[in-house]
């Protein structure tokens, strides 16, 4: 009845329940025997739960259908979990270049220096590696020393590193064939007490690549490579990292073979 009526005056249900309280107060107000209980006041008291007792039927909701359409569907929620940026590098142009000159040859190289000096500028400048060290491999003292550094401080102890390969299990065995090393959280247990004190220092909370430069069969240098602040190091550093290390060892070949 109270959807009946609501609907007959387009009212809310509610405000149709109230007024029709209000009706009948007043008509029990005015109702002519005093003391007797007027036919209109009870309607007072219908139980409330024939407030929800008459809910539209199929056909109520098909004459509503076009003034009351149903809300289309919410959209699906999207994932808020943003995937992390691919890495790329720092200027692909200039990494592929330093690549290609160090495989195939440059008329500039003349000197091993000449080839290294490109290596560094290439992992540096177009794979994006933040920090670089040089080290030069000394096979009389069995030694290796720092000979050029980029990103790193001059008063850093990787600038001023001198390490006895005696001393260093893993910087010898990369001496003894050209490998790659990441030292990465899956790793750092087993491999950062292997290095010299100066890389335990930065290797400890941080990742890092090592590779080994050979002259054919002869170590020339160890290169280290890391990201600083700029993200941890990922397989595709790796890889390219290794790639232009192994090119540059390529290019020694070639220079010690013509100058036979």
């Amino acid at each position: 009845m109270y959807a009946i009526i609501g609907d007959y005056l387009d009212i809310e249900l509610s405000e149709a329940a109230a007024q029709i309280h209000r009706n009948c107060a007043l008509s029990a107000q005015q109702y002519h025997l005093p003391g007797t209980l007027a036919p209109a006041t009870e309607m007072l008291m219908l139980p409330e739960r024939t407030l929800l007792a008459e809910m539209p039927g199929p056909r109520e909701l098909a004459l509503y259908a076009d003034r009351f359409p149903e809300p289309p569907p919410l959209p699906e929620p999207v994932d808020a979990t943003v995937a992390p940026a691919a890495p790329e590098f720092a200027d692909a142009r200039a990494y592929r270049q330093t690549l290609e000159r160090l495989r195939s040859g440059y008329e500039l190289h003349t000197r091993p220096a000449h080839i290294l000096q490109a290596l560094l500028l290439g992992l540096s400048q177009g794979l994006g590696i933040e920090r670089l060290t040089l080290q030069v491999v000394q096979p009389v003292d069995k030694k290796l020393k720092t000979a050029q550094v980029i990103g790193i401080d001059a008063l850093d102890p990787l600038a001023q590193c001198q390490a006895e390969l005696a001393d260093a299990p893993l910087m010898r065995q990369l001496c003894q064939r050209p490998t790659c090393v990441w030292i990465n959280d899956e790793n750092r247990a087993k491999l950062v007490p292997l290095l010299p004190a100066e890389y335990r220092t930065v290797l400890t909370g941080q990742d890092g690549l090592l590779m080994s430069v050979f002259m054919k069969e002869r170590p020339v240098a160890v290169i280290y490579g890391d990201l600083g602040h700029n993200g941890p190091v990922t397989a595709f550093h790796r890889d390219h990292f290794r790639d232009l290390c192994g090119a540059a060892s390529q290019g020694l070949r070639r220079m010690l073979t013509r100058n036979a």
